[in-house]
């Protein structure tokens, strides 16, 4: 009985600290909620300082437009809208502005005082493409490390050493196969030695979950 409580009191306490270590980590999509990126292909050879990609920006499920960058440093460039799309295309704007006012304030400060001095180059449009880079960076790279982080997690079992790291917590890799077994297997080690380590096996939780403590630790 005595055991019982106090594993019961570990996964209370385990799930809290998760629910803490991740409170501050807000995902690209949760904050651009409405407005996704489909069909991104990124060419990381010739990846520079931007992503060599393309892709479609769709908002409430409707196809708007087509993005896409050389990867060369320079902006997206942007498809104009169809009919059907210009609506909508407004919509994606505010969830991109709205983005970048909360997450990247900096930038948001920066794009409004060039736009706000007598020598601003920004115009109207200027200004809604700007924040649409902004959001639509954020969003593929949200993709990428999702596409990264899950590849790792479908090879290898990933540990997080809780105490590590002066309690903020150490994510690595072990040389075990994420197989369904050997899954099976690290839950039952972790509840064993549980009482004397603060391990937390990552593979076992949702995925948004998982790329909030993969953001957050690693």
């Amino acid at each position: 009985m005595k055991a019982f409580l106090k594993r019961d009191v570990d996964m209370r306490t385990q799930s809290q600290w998760i629910k803490d270590s991740i409170a501050n980590t807000r995902l690209a999509s949760e904050v651009c909620a409405g407005m996704e990126i489909r069909s991104l292909s990124q060419n990381k050879v010739s990846s520079n300082d931007t992503h060599h990609f393309n892709a479609h920006i769709y908002v409430d499920g409707t196809k708007v437009m087509r993005v896409e960058n050389d990867g060369r440093g320079g902006n997206n460039y942007y498809t104009p809208p169809k009919e059907e799309g210009r609506k909508l295309y407004r919509k994606a704007i505010d969830i991109a502005e709205n983005y970048c006012k909360t997450e990247r304030w900096y930038e948001y400060e920066e794009i409004r005082s060039k736009e706000d001095s007598d020598f601003s180059f920004y115009k109207e449009m200027d200004l809604e493409f700007a924040y649409l880079d902004i959001a639509i960076g954020s969003l593929i790279n949200e993709q990428l490390t999702l596409k990264e982080m899950g590849k790792a997690l479908r090879n290898r079992i990933h540990i997080i050493d809780r105490d590590a790291n002066g309690g903020k917590g150490l994510l690595y890799a072990t040389d075990k196969r994420a197989t369904e077994l050997q899954v099976a297997n690290a839950k039952r080690a972790i509840k064993e030695i549980g009482k004397h380590f603060d391990y937390i096996l990552i593979n076992d939780f949702d995925e948004e979950t998982q790329l909030k403590l993969w953001l957050t630790i690693n």
